[in-house]
Formats: structure tokens, C-alpha cells, sequence
């Protein structure tokens, strides 16, 4: 059931919704697209701050980073000639399986991370590209790595009356990077989401990161498929080990959609493929140079 809005305001600055945020945190609510209000859970009461004109949905790139305002859209994203050109595109083909293009227009950068739905696309993307969040306050500002803002449910990662005002990436041109997702439609749930990427030094694998979301609560790094890939070079036979490690050692979730058993067959399937995409993007980087 959705919230019943006492007070709906709508301040006309960052500022202005940082105070009002503050001033009763415990019954007061930021409102991005929407779509978390609607599927908020039990009922209750709250004062709802809107932050459409906050002035944080800025999508821009800086000398070291690429910076998602957190009102920004992930339609607005997927749209982006910055988010395109970002890390071989791997954002922009993420998001755009996150949801039909009229609901992509309402669910926002900061929605996505801080409800963090266990099927949510951004937070696997910002944990294997490295993404920091950052938050703010009336009294203070922070910044936190993504991959221990998602170490726990994000709701709880946030002081009272703090909001998440944008997310940021690392440009690092030399990682290559992949996404697959498994879905009963390509803009359905999903059932696995796994993102990999890792830096080529000399052909061989450095610095991997792979991560599997949508099967599992929060989504998670697997640190003995990382440890496996560690100075490797990408091929079939490398990829397919990597997909059974990763079926060990993570915990997987089963629900109405797809029972434990069944996402457990199709993990390791999905890790190779993303391996061996990161790979072939790799093999067309050093042909095209």
C-alpha cells in the first residue's frame, strides 16, 4: 500500500531540502520519480519533499570522473553521450534493460541506489566500476565507496536527514567492462544480473572485479572468482571455471520468480558470457588503437 502524504512541498534548492529534511526526519520523506512511494509497503504517514527543482540531476564529466546527479533519470542516462562513451558503454546497456522507457523516465539515480530492490541495475554497476556515493546533510557532507555503501541495506547507510545528492565514477579508459542480465523479458525483473570488469595489463587480467546482483539480497562481489582471474588470460576454458566458482561461493536467493536451484544452473553460464564480452571488447580496444 502506498503512504498517505500529510504535507507535500516542494523547496526550490538543494538547501531549502536539506532543511526541510531535517527538520522531522523521522516522518518526512524525499520524492524523486515516485516510484519507491508507490511501492513503499506498510502505511503510514509523511511529509513528502519533492526534489525536482534541487538542481542535482546534473549529468556531467570532470577531469578524473564521471558524475550522475542523483535526480537525474535513468532514462536520462541510458541517453547520455557521456554515460555512452563511459567504460565501453557498459552503463548505457545496463540501464537500458532496467525498465521500460516510460518508467525509466521516472526512476531516478538516487531511487535506485538508496531503495536498492534486489533486482536494481545501478548498484552491481557502481560496485564493479568502482562508483562512490555521496551524500549530504544540513551538517555535513561525506562521500562512500559504492561497494561498502551496498555492504548493508542502503537505508540504513543513511543519517538521519541525509540525502544521497549524486554518484561518481572513476575514469579509468584502460578497464574493460560487461553486463548480462537474465529476465524472463529484456526489461522484466531481474533474475541474475552480473557485471564484470577488469584492467588488461600485457593480455592478462588485473584489478578484476565481478559482481552478481537480482539473485542475491544486496548485491556482491565474488572475491575467490576475483582471485582466480588475477593474472589470467580470458578464454573459454578460464571463463567457465570463473562461472562455477562463482556458483560455490555466493549465496543465492529463491522467490516466486526462479527458485534457488534454478538461478544456481544459470549463474555460472552468465559469468562466462560477460567474461568472454569483456574479453572481445578487450581484443577490439588493442585492434582499433
Amino acid at each position: 500500500m502506498p503512504v498517505t502524504v500529510t504535507d507535500y512541498l516542494r523547496p526550490s534548492s538543494l538547501k531549502e531540502a536539506l532543511a526541510l529534511l531535517a527538520e522531522d526526519p523521522a516522518k518526512t520523506i524525499a520524492v524523486g520519480g515516485g516510484i519507491s512511494v508507490v511501492l513503499s509497503g506498510a502505511p503510514r504517514r509523511v511529509r513528502a519533499v519533492d526534489l525536482q527543482h534541487t538542481g542535482i540531476n546534473e549529468i556531467k564529466k570532470t577531469k578524473d570522473e564521471l558524475c550522475l546527479g542523483a535526480m537525474a533519470s535513468l532514462d536520462d542516462l541510458v541517453k547520455s553521450p557521456l554515460c555512452g562513451k563511459f567504460a565501453g558503454g557498459v552503463l548505457c546497456e545496463g540501464l537500458r534493460t532496467a525498465a521500460t522507457e516510460p518508467i525509466r523516465r521516472l526512476i531516478t539515480v538516487g531511487g535506485n541506489i538508496v531503495q536498492c530492490y534486489y533486482w536494481a541495475t545501478l548498484p552491481p554497476l557502481l560496485i564493479a566500476l568502482d562508483g562512490r556515493v555521496h551524500l549530504r546533510s544540513v551538517e555535513h557532507r561525506r562521500t562512500v565507496k559504492a561497494s561498502e555503501f551496498f555492504a548493508r541495506p542502503p537505508m540504513r547507510q543513511l543519517d538521519r536527514g541525509e540525502l544521497i545528492t549524486e554518484v561518481s565514477f572513476p575514469l579509468l579508459p584502460k578497464r574493460v567492462a560487461a553486463f548480462e542480465k537474465l529476465a524472463k523479458t529484456s526489461n522484466d525483473y531481474a533474475l541474475i544480473h552480473v557485471v564484470v570488469s577488469y584492467v588488461p595489463k600485457r593480455g592478462k587480467v588485473s584489478d578484476a572485479r565481478v559482481v552478481v546482483a537480482a539473485c542475491t539480497n544486496l548485491p556482491v562481489r565474488c572475491a575467490e572468482v576475483e582471485s582466480y582471474l588475477e593474472g589470467q588470460t580470458i578464454n573459454f576454458a578460464v571463463a567457465k571455471e570463473a562461472g562455477q566458482l562463482a556458483t560455490h561461493h555466493v549465496k543465492l536467493r529463491g522467490d516466486f520468480r526462479a527458485s534457488s536451484e534454478y538461478r544456481r544452473r544459470v549463474l555460472p553460464v552468465l559469468v562466462q558470457r560477460a567474461l568472454l564480452k569483456a574479453a572481445k571488447k578487450q581484443d577490439d580496444f588493442i585492434t582499433n588503437r
